[in-house]
Parts: structure tokens; sequence; C-alpha cells
């Protein structure tokens, strides 16, 4: 388009560039302005967990996988971490059994 350099091919490029540059701008702008308090994430998959749950079909095995990933988010805990983020379906829970499963992941305010 710019071989071609016609009014409108020149006013295509200058609307262009102008984004461009406005997108600039407002990245020096936005990064010169203090940042706010950093936010640690943590992603946990466990494979073997994940399959443990899928296959598991009695209370103790149902636990067992939130204590898996209970171990996990406290170690993620411990290295910072204030949001945890567990696959979906990681954990399986019927409505009457869902307390005793989601017990290991319940924390005790200190």
């Amino acid at each position: 388009m710019a071989i071609r350099v016609r009014r409108e091919t020149a006013l295509v490029i200058g609307l262009g560039l102008a984004v461009c540059a406005a997108n600039v701008v407002f990245g020096f702008v936005r990064l010169a302005k203090p940042q706010p308090d950093t936010l640690r994430v943590a992603a946990i998959v466990d494979e073997t967990a994940m399959v443990n749950a899928w296959h598991a079909r009695t209370l103790p095995e149902l636990v067992a996988v939130a204590d898996t990933y209970a171990n996990a988010i406290g170690r993620a805990a411990t290295h910072g971490a204030r949001l945890v983020v567990t696959p979906e379906g990681g954990m399986g829970a019927t409505a009457q059994l869902r307390s005793a499963i989601l017990a290991p992941l319940v924390l005790e305010s200190r």
C-alpha cells in the first residue's frame, strides 16, 4: 500500500500508525503508574488424582483425591499463592457426600 501512494491509501496508513502510536503511549502511561500489589496464583493439575477421581466410587477414594489437592494447595500457599485454581471436574462429589469430600479443603481461621 505504501508503494501505491494515493490519498486514500496514505489516510489508511496514517490511521493505522496513529492507532499503533496511541497504543504505545497508553502502554507507557499505564506502566509509569505505581502498580498494585501482586496476587500470586497457582494452577494445580494432578493427572493421577484426576484419573482417581473419575474412577472413584467410594467415599474414602473421593476423600483421598481431595486430600491430594489439599496437600498441593497447602504447598502452593507456603510459596505465597493466595488463589489456587484446580481443574473443573477434578474432584467428584454428590450432594450427600459433598461436605465429607470437601472437608480436607476447608481452611481453619488462624
